[in-house]
């Protein structure tokens, strides 16, 4: 399937021709031998050969192995990629590779059982490695659990069983996937000790997942990750441009978003090891990231990561999906840790160095509580990582402490005297004392109120909002997360006085302080966080309508774009306050 319309010498007169790519093809169509050897007998004779094309042609559009295998012939043929070829059109491609239908989402239980159906299935069709290997790419726990197909499997002393562990400890030394190495990590610690090539295996993951700053895998492994997050992202925004993909449940999309990113990892691995074209994964990660955002596009999207979703792509990185899930894996296996007591020492010390001295990228997220997240996948990154740490210290490393030097212990310390919610009342208190905020305040606070705070902190909350002052923050990257600590000072807390208080602080940024484009869409991002938290969109168009018939400045032009027409998108029930604002922009 080297050439680049694959479909062209079907059309060919020539019948051998026709037949040979065919041959090439079918491995990748994912059909049936009857629909095989009847695509065979037409290309074998003198008919239409056009609509033989089309036909072979609609079955490579619902395959995954066909779009994998067609991208990664493109890539290197190092041919321009448009991102509409870098992403299925069509949901069939996932659907059937997933073989789970959108009935599944509705509820936990339902997913459940459409999941281990499926698991089921894909065992009697495409064996047991392959499902593993697939299974393994996604963020579902539970998979292992005793009641479970895979779990029965991995508890019984069989050939097959031997088998699959054979295939995950040969993925797991070539995988630069971290969902898989963490699916393999927690089933190898669960059921592949104490042989020796399981533990080796075991310690090079961990290695990989967390490579000592020394190491010369840790570029490899962060620019893997950055790919794999990067990946996320944009499948999520590919399937918001796309209509085939608008009526799929929001969990539905979640999951496919994984699928995606295990297909480009697999994809860069393949490359790698088969091709000897290693591919350079920050540069993917960077044409990824550029396509999935324009200035305006997150107002009125899908607010799902704004429901504590541990897993939604757009607040996973590599922080979580690395550091924090070793960590909460490790501290839920922490019984089967004694072989590997010493590396798990200089393992956990060099992360709790880390995130002390604040050396790892996306390590601010240890200000994230994580009591409340939902986690609807139980997905193996739902925990704060300090909490694992101090596990850890706690249990199978407790008798190793005393080795410890000075330095290494004022470490130890710094961890079990970590606390979320009593750094954030401290950083509270100093900011109603001092009457200012500053930026490393801004990111602790939007941090600790991504959950539900207790009616305690409300007072305090409410007395550090009233002294944000939005003028302070211009840049436009500090006056967005200003606008966003805003938003969730007014949600975090059941607090009705603080909503109306939040919104004038909006209202007042946008008729005085905003200058840019993405300063606007910061104050409405923030401010229909704000109202639906309150009541409900209506009320978002009801404070828009007052804001800009109040407004006396000039806005600028791409601002007024942009608001004419998120007018037009409008519900239908909002739509009659819509014309003062529309009459209101020309005035401007």
């Amino acid at each position: 399937m080297a050439q680049h319309d694959p479909f062209l010498r079907l059309r060919h007169p020539s019948r051998a021709i026709r037949d040979q790519a065919l041959h090439a093809l079918t491995p990748y169509l994912e059909i049936s031998h009857d629909t095989i050897n009847r695509l065979s007998q037409r290309a074998a004779s003198d008919g239409d050969r056009q609509l033989l094309a089309t036909e072979v042609e609609q079955q490579a559009e619902r395959s995954w192995s066909f779009f994998w295998e067609k991208l990664k012939q493109l890539v290197i043929a190092q041919i321009g990629i448009h991102e509409s070829m870098a992403f299925p059109l069509q949901p069939e491609v996932f659907e059937k590779w997933l073989n789970l239908p959108s009935i599944a989402y509705h509820d936990q239980a339902s997913f459940a059982e459409a999941y281990t159906r499926a698991i089921e299935e894909n065992i009697r069709t495409e064996g047991m490695g392959k499902t593993v290997a697939k299974v393994f790419g996604l963020p579902i726990g539970g998979c292992c659990e005793p009641n479970t197909v895979l779990g029965k499997l991995f508890r019984s002393e069989s050939a097959e069983n031997d088998q699959v562990v054979e295939s995950i400890l040969a993925r797991a030394r070539t995988s630069s996937n971290p969902v898989v190495l963490l699916n393999s990590l927690e089933t190898l610690l669960r059921f592949g000790l104490p042989k020796p090539t399981v533990q080796n295996a075991i310690a090079h993951i961990l290695t990989k997942l967390l490579p000592p700053a020394d190491n010369p895998e840790a570029h490899r492994v962060a620019s893997s990750c950055k790919l794999y997050a990067s990946a996320l992202r944009f499948a999520w925004y590919r399937m918001e441009s796309l209509e085939a993909y608008a009526s799929m449940p929001v969990l539905q999309r979640v999951l496919l978003t994984y699928a995606y990113a295990t297909g480009v990892t697999n994809l860069a691995d393949e490359l790698r090891d088969q091709e000897n074209y290693d591919i350079d994964r920050e540069f993917l990660a960077k044409w990824m990231d550029s396509r999935i955002s324009s200035p305006g596009s997150a107002v009125f999207e899908d607010l799902f990561e704004e429901h504590l979703e541990v897993s939604h792509p757009m607040s996973i990185g590599a922080f979580r999906m690395t550091v924090s899930a070793t960590l909460q894996i490790l501290a839920a296996q922490k019984v089967r840790l004694a072989p590997f007591g010493d590396e798990l020492l200089r393992l956990t010390i060099d992360t709790a160095r880390s995130i002390v001295q604040a050396t790892s990228e996306g390590g601010w997220e240890i200000y994230r509580p994580f009591v409340t997240t939902r986690n609807w996948f139980q997905a193996p990154w739902g925990r704060n990582a300090v909490a694992s740490l101090k596990e850890l210290i706690e249990g199978p490393l407790s008798d190793r402490l005393s080795r410890l030097g000075p330095a290494e212990s004022e470490i130890v310390a710094s961890v079990r005297s970590f606390d979320t919610r009593a750094l954030l009342q401290i950083v509270l208190d100093q900011i109603t004392s001092s009457g200012a905020w500053n930026p490393g305040d801004l990111l602790l606070v939007y941090l600790a109120l991504s959950e539900p705070i207790n009616a305690e902190q409300a007072e305090r909350i409410r007395g550090a909002m009233q002294r944000l002052d939005l003028s302070q923050f211009q840049e436009e990257q500090d006056f967005q997360l200003s606008c966003a600590v805003i938003a969730r000072c007014g949600r975090s807390t059941m607090d009705t006085a603080i909503h109306p208080e939040a919104l004038d602080k909006l209202t007042d940024a946008w008729n005085s302080r905003a200058s840019t484009l993405a300063h606007y869409v910061a104050i409405m991002d923030a401010a229909l966080k704000l109202c639906l938290g309150m009541g409900g969109v209506a009320s978002f168009y009801s404070w828009w309508e007052r804001t800009i018939n109040a407004s006396q400045r000039e806005i600028p032009s791409e601002v007024q774009g942009l608001v004419a027409g998120l007018t037009w998108t409008a519900p239908l029930a909002c739509q009659s306050s819509l014309p003062s604002i529309r009459a209101k922009l020309l005035m401007l």
